[in-house]
């Protein structure tokens, strides 16, 4: 889409997509990789972890105690809206 490209005073085009952007928990970007890439792909996980280092125990308890955030705010989205319920 042409409004995400950022034209550099060097004549480089980079492309930034703000679409999901928000102010979060830089780990809830991990989370999302631990819980929904990863069960999956196995190999991402082990690629990911070779250059970013092994996860410590707090990054771990952060994983663990944010992943129930995660899947809370999946299960907010995916209710049908109250307007719906009281149609019914």
């Amino acid at each position: 889409m042409p409004r995400n490209m950022i034209y550099g005073d060097d004549g480089a085009v980079r492309l930034i997509d703000f679409e999901h952007s928000r102010y979060d928990l830089p780990a809830r970007d991990l989370v999302r990789l631990a819980t929904r890439v990863w069960p999956h792909r196995p190999d991402l996980r082990a690629s990911f972890l070779d250059e970013y280092g092994q996860l410590s125990a707090v990054d771990n308890a952060v994983l663990e105690h944010c992943a129930h955030f995660d899947f809370l705010t999946s299960l907010a989205r995916h209710a049908p809206s109250t307007a719906s319920r009281t149609a019914t």
